[in-house]
């Protein structure tokens, strides 16, 4: 409580002084914050915050953004945290709003919305939140990098190509809009670059789920207005969509004054830009009969796209998870040529599938009843090509999709992968924005995927050699027992080269490997694990979880620190 006063105190001060609260805060809390402990402190100043008598709402926002982006929060700490929300909602839309644009994750955001969705249910703070509601739907975004993958290509000139196209693209969209459309989006849209609009519209969004809509189908007009004209490659779409479709308060309202808001968009003048907001609306309220005006829209203002046939060749006319069918389909021969004759280069290469990825997707599980060699030997391929990628992403994507190919892996090629995981670290953990690094995650998928082909003595020895503390807990629950005399050799390592790293990893490793423990690797642990500046020092949520399971070496660590440190650890954020 003091340290709650002390806090809620400092920010006050800084407030006045005309600085940021939310930096200062980041500034008091970075020596304390991996203590489990941090939460606490912050909650209670800001139930303080609520309490004091003037307190600025930008202090209590501040320390609402920072309390959800911790992650030791107990759920306990709900009620209260939903209390003040129902008390005071804007200090938690300023906070969410801010939360949007947080470059970092923040565990705990959804404690936000559900918050402020339960402070709308009071018709005093129903109007404020609808009304910010609406005015973050509003922002949009003319920066044409927002229609682009979140990686680049790793190819600067096909970078750059693909940048011009976009804001050529924009230019002449928003050259062909007419007078009506461009006084409703200086009317009805205001600008803001900022990364981060595509989170603050789905909050928008949600916080209008479960309210009347008719009357905020102006909003809802712009939104579209403004996708249709700069569409955000992250845009909440799928939320827009539910969001009207389901709705259960107005809906014939709803559809009516969509209808209504639409017409303008449809006149002779309209540009393809506002034809295509108006079929987003329409397609969205879920009747069949602006289902298939939208339809119609779409068809007119990209007469050269590709239309879906069900005509695929390739499609099996058998059911290969039928048990009852025992012949292969008529054309299983076509099935298996075009399956040797795929491109393997195209597959799995980004975030979105490849039409090879589509055709091997689609034949694979005839394949695999019918032609099971065919499988194995395509897999294969793909396997033998992907470890020589050069592009990040696409070697990232390829270790992901080996994942299910373990069983099938050859020997040569578990080999190399365990070679890439446990080579020296290609980067840090986290990227200076907090997202974690995809050099990172390509050794810890070749090492998941090539561990079932390895003893427990050979993958300890794996991990040690990456020379890092973090790994994925997928990865530590794949491992296997390694034997006492490996446990020994590995503590030898770690306790002479006085690397806390390598040492936090064996603890992991032993752990998570349910390996057994011999008597000198008891006694040189317990004075260990049982020293508040071991854990200071190894912030590694994987060896804390590895102290709070019940085996050797939790017997080891005793019922001390570790284990009542870990149990909120171990709650679900």
């Amino acid at each position: 409580m003091a340290l709650g006063l002390a806090l809620t105190s400092v920010l006050r001060k800084e407030l006045r002084a005309n600085r940021d609260p939310e930096a200062k805060l980041a500034e008091v809390m970075e020596p304390i914050s991996a203590l489990s402990e941090t939460s606490d402190v912050v909650f209670a100043a800001l139930q303080i915050s609520f309490l004091q008598e003037g307190c600025p709402i930008e202090v209590q926002a501040a320390l609402a953004k920072y309390f959800v982006g911790l992650q030791n929060v107990s759920d306990d700490l709900y009620p209260a945290f939903e209390a003040m929300a129902k008390r005071s909602p804007e200090p938690f839309l300023r906070a969410t709003h801010d939360a949007a644009f947080s470059l970092v994750m923040l565990p705990n955001s959804r404690w936000l919305i559900v918050a402020l969705l339960s402070a709308s249910a009071d018709p005093k703070h129903a109007a404020e939140i609808a009304r910010q509601a609406l005015e973050w739907l509003a922002r949009h975004s003319l920066a044409p990098e927002v229609g682009t993958f979140r990686h680049s290509s790793g190819d600067p000139a096909k970078d750059a190509a693909e940048s011009e196209r976009l804001k050529q693209e924009l230019e002449t969209r928003r050259s062909a809009l007419s007078e009506a459309e461009r006084e409703f989006i200086g009317k009805q849209l205001k600008e803001d670059s900022r990364k981060g609009l595509p989170q603050l519209h789905s909050y928008a969004l949600e916080l209008m789920a479960g309210k009347p809509l008719a009357p905020a189908i102006p909003a809802l007009m712009g939104w579209a207005v403004a996708s249709a004209l700069n569409p955000d490659f992250d845009r909440p779409d799928k939320h827009f969509r539910h969001l009207m479709r389901f709705n259960a308060v107005d809906w014939l309202p709803m559809r009516d004054a969509v209808r209504t808001a639409c017409e303008p968009f449809l006149a002779t003048e309209a540009s393809n830009t506002g034809k295509r907001a108006a079929a987003t609306m329409l397609s969205a309220t879920g009747d069949p009969d602006d289902a298939a005006q939208a339809h119609a829209i779409f068809g007119t203002i990209t007469p050269d796209r590709p239309r879906f046939s069900l005509n695929d060749p390739l499609y099996s006319a058998v059911d290969p998870c039928d048990p009852t069918a025992t012949q292969a389909p008529e054309n299983i021969g076509a099935i298996v040529t075009a399956s040797r004759n795929a491109n393997v280069a195209e597959l799995s290469t980004g975030l979105g599938m490849t039409p090879q990825d589509h055709q091997v997707t689609r034949s694979m599980p005839a394949l695999a009843r019918f032609e099971p060699a065919t499988a194995v030997e395509l897999r294969h391929k793909f396997a033998r090509q992907a470890l020589d990628r050069a592009n990040v992403l696409s070697l990232r994507q390829a270790m992901m999709a080996l994942l299910k190919d373990s069983a099938i892996l050859e020997p040569e090629i578990v080999t190399r992968l365990v070679s890439i995981g446990s080579s020296p670290p290609a980067s840090e953990f986290l990227t200076d924005k907090g997202g974690v690094r995809d050099e990172w995650l390509v050794q810890q998928y070749a090492l998941r995927a090539a561990f079932p082909h390895r003893s427990g003595d050979e993958q300890l020895r794996a991990l040690e050699a990456g020379g890092g503390n973090e790994a994925l807990l997928d990865l530590l629950e794949a491992t296997s027992p390694a034997s006492e005399t490996e446990i020994d050799a590995a503590l030898d390592r770690a306790l002479t080269s006085r690397d806390n790293n390598r040492l936090a990893m064996v603890v992991n490793f032993a752990q998570f490997s349910k390996s057994s423990l011999s008597n000198a690797a008891k006694s040189r642990l317990i004075p260990l694990l049982s020293s508040p500046r071991w854990w200071n020092e190894n912030e590694s949520i994987g060896a804390r979880r590895a102290v709070s399971r019940p085996s050797s070496v939790e017997a080891v660590s005793g019922d001390g620190l570790g284990r009542r440190e870990l149990r909120r650890e171990e709650r679900p954020s």
